[in-house]
């Protein structure tokens, strides 16, 4: 999962804007943290969150539909 957020294929809408993303990345070690924050950025996506709240709402119910939730 470390490789795939490095290379963006796997987004930060999905990773912190909906359970299963927040779930994985509370099950990565310090340093898989250490190794995606920069790709993250998670200060970036919490304003992003707030910004455009019917964004962040769409991405958890597509998350839901594709059941990745």
């Amino acid at each position: 999962a470390v490789q795939h957020i490095q290379q963006g294929k796997i987004s930060p809408w999905v990773l912190l804007g909906c359970s299963a993303g927040k779930k994985m990345l509370k099950s990565f070690s310090n340093e898989q943290l250490q190794m995606t924050q920069r790709y993250i950025i998670p200060e970036f996506w919490a304003n992003k969150f707030k910004s455009y709240p019917a964004d962040h709402l769409f991405v958890q119910e597509t998350a839901k539909e594709a059941k990745i939730e």
